[in-house]
């Protein structure tokens, strides 16, 4: 668990560091829908110190998440609930399943 929020974190640094000065530069908020599973329950909380560090680099902008537990049981309840949060508009999905 700990080596996959570690890769993660890379992850979302180097978003912050390539794609963020290209896409953000025109918006005022940057939300990212994160997917995982129900065991994965404790990386919103994990994610959150990264999103401060971004915070602090680009004051301007402000980075939220959105998380959604997937469920391999009842999958087409996960669908609609993706489906529903893509189409109140993220800007990014990091699929953590």
């Amino acid at each position: 668990m700990r080596s996959c929020l570690i890769d993660v974190i890379m992850l979302l640094q180097t978003l912050t560091s390539c794609l963020l000065l290209q896409i953000i530069t025109a918006q005022t908020s940057f939300k990212i829908l994160v997917l995982m599973e129900m065991n994965q329950e404790p990386l919103p909380q994990m994610l959150a110190g990264g999103l401060t560090e971004a915070e602090k680099k680009y004051p301007d902008i402000k980075f939220d998440q959105v998380p959604v537990v997937v469920s391999r049981e009842d999958e087409e309840e996960s669908l609609k609930e993706v489906c529903t949060r893509v189409s109140a508009g993220v800007s990014a999905v990091l699929d953590l399943t």
